[in-house]
């Protein structure tokens, strides 16, 4: 049920804005309980925690997120978007290369590819990227 999703999540918000960080986890525990499959919410609370610039919980919940659907693209991209500010730019290949298998034609994930390819030395891997991306753009 969206609406039960959306309550959990807003309640989560306001307890994190609050600094109430154990409190808006117990909140997130009962939404999981309710809802264990749905990457939404554990999507809502890695962006939740992510904002409040509590990276490693935020990275946790993502990948939960992505655990439960490779495709999610937002929460790819955002935990890959953590590694690379973490300078991890191996972790944050690899998630995107997973979302790839999914959303294989999605210009944004060939540049982002691209561009952690060239951030971790790998020129060949960044030309056939960037290559790939020229094709998608010509077609």
């Amino acid at each position: 049920d969206p609406k039960r999703l959306e309550g959990y999540t807003e309640l989560s918000r306001v307890l994190l804005r609050e600094k109430k960080e154990r409190e808006a986890e117990l909140v997130f525990e009962m939404m999981m309980a309710a809802l264990p499959d749905n990457p939404t919410g554990y999507f809502e609370m890695g962006r939740a925690f992510f904002e409040k610039r509590m990276i490693e919980k935020a990275a946790q919940y993502l990948a939960r997120a992505i655990d439960r659907d490779p495709s999610h693209l937002q929460a790819s991209f955002t935990l890959a978007g953590i590694y690379e500010m973490q300078n991890r730019f191996a972790e944050a290949t690899r998630v995107l290369e997973r979302l790839q298998h999914y959303v294989s034609d999605d210009p944004d994930l060939m540049f982002a590819l691209g561009r952690l390819s060239l951030k971790a030395g790998d020129e060949a891997g960044a030309e056939r990227y960037f290559d790939n991306l020229r094709l998608f753009a010509w077609s």
